[in-house]
């Protein structure tokens, strides 16, 4: 069996002086080229063992105990720059919901184009950028044409 890429490891997440924590005890391991859906009741938890993951928890959430391994780096000892490249390159969240979902009204393909322009500084142009796109695309397998 491959090598899990992503550890999560007894993951507790408390906002303020909540009675109980968000997330509490979650463990989980992810291999290369699988894909993880956390399903789960409203208020379960999911949107922050998430967010916790990818260092996303804003005050007054904390990340009380546990750890967070994506190939070997812990998560949760990195901020800044290096944090931001490792969430496009390496490890992404696809949020369920109206407010996180593609526009209706503008092209996928430039959607996509704005988040690699965000993250990729320097990154491809032209007939490059599209071609990323595609393979973008492919990864969650969709074909070319819905750009």
């Amino acid at each position: 069996m491959a090598e899990a890429v992503l550890r999560v490891r007894d993951l507790t997440v408390r906002y303020g002086a909540a009675p109980r924590p968000a997330a509490d005890g979650v463990s989980l391991e992810l291999r290369r080229g699988e894909l993880l859906g956390l399903v789960g009741e409203s208020g379960s938890g999911k949107t922050t063992t998430a967010m916790a993951i990818l260092g996303l928890i804003r005050p007054p959430g904390r990340v009380v105990g546990g750890s967070v391994s994506l190939d070997g780096t812990d998560l949760l000892a990195i901020r800044g720059r290096e944090l931001r490249r490792l969430r496009w390159r390496s490890i992404s969240l696809v949020p369920q919901g109206a407010m996180n979902a593609l526009a209706p009204v503008m092209r996928v393909e430039d959607q996509i184009v704005d988040v690699i322009r965000a993250h990729e500084r320097g990154g491809p142009r032209g007939r490059q950028l599209r071609e990323r796109v595609h393979e973008l695309l492919a990864t969650v397998e969709l074909p070319p044409r819905v750009a």
